[in-house]
């Protein structure tokens, strides 16, 4: 989409989450009606340790990465896919 859409000036960008800490990702995480009180919560600390910055991505941030892609500061960006993992997928492919 780069090499086609650049030419019009019009810039192509990706952002991949990994897991923000949201509501949303509590009722993923309790989905199938677990019994067990708390579930979301020790499901979210497991994801956390494994994690090299030891905790989740916060809804801000993930605002911040994309406020930073579309504002003129990111002119020149094109073409991008931008992981907001904290670094897990670089330590799962390494």
């Amino acid at each position: 989409m780069a090499v086609h859409l650049g030419p019009y000036n019009i810039r192509t960008k990706c952002i991949c989450p990994y897991a923000i800490y949201t509501p949303m990702l509590a009722g993923f995480l309790n989905r199938g009606g677990s019994a067990e009180r708390g579930f979301a919560e020790n499901a979210t600390k497991v994801i956390e340790q494994k994690n090299p910055l030891r905790r989740l991505d916060r809804p801000e941030e993930a605002a911040y990465a994309a406020l930073y892609l579309v504002s003129d500061e990111a002119s020149f960006v094109n073409g991008v896919i931008l992981p907001l993992d904290g670094g897990i997928i670089g330590m799962l492919v390494t």
